[in-house]
């Protein structure tokens, strides 16, 4: 009886671990939505606002979620504080542990960071150009993910549930 109910933990366990790995590909999906989102405003407070880099940072944190949110207000307040700093250094550097927090895969944290080398020390128009081709390079990257993202879940729900089986039989 014991032995039943262990298996069967065992299996759904297993199950568990194949959707939970599923799940990191939609959620960063989500993020990097939300990064491209970052990039529509960041556009708009420099376009149309003639906000400086922290001052369109700190507009930004307003409008999105807690962590993006969080994560804006912070570089805002950062790029505030220490001048001479590049935005590229801040997310190389200090905020590189929240930045994986954020379900990136490296790939996706280099793709941030070269959010910053685009931005800081060019005049507004270039600003504006560079950000209009990180949104492009981004909605790629994006587009690319999405059409991967049903069969890379499918592959680790499977994984993840022939794993439970076969631990359960190797148990058994």
């Amino acid at each position: 009886m014991l032995k039943t109910i262990g298996l069967a933990l065992i299996m759904i366990s297993g199950a568990g671990l194949g959707y939970s790995a599923g799940r990191e590909y939609m959620l960063r999906e989500k993020n990097l939505r939300q990064l491209f989102l970052l990039t529509v405003y960041l556009r708009g407070e420099i376009r149309c606002g003639n906000s400086s880099l922290p001052e369109a940072f700190g507009e930004i944190s307003m409008r999105l979620d807690n962590n993006w949110g969080k994560l804006s207000k912070k570089i805002s307040e950062e790029l505030k504080s220490v001048e001479g700093m590049s935005l590229e250094a801040l997310l190389s550097g200090k905020f590189c542990p929240e930045i994986r927090q954020l379900h990136f895969t490296a790939e996706d944290v280099q793709l941030m960071i070269s959010l910053g080398s685009r931005l800081g020390y060019l005049d507004r128009e270039m600003q504006l150009r560079q950000l209009e081709l990180y949104e492009e390079e981004l909605k790629q990257h994006i587009h690319e993910l999405h059409e991967k993202i049903p069969e890379k879940r499918k592959i680790c729900q499977s994984l993840g549930i022939m794993g439970g089986f076969l631990l359960a039989v190797m148990l058994w």
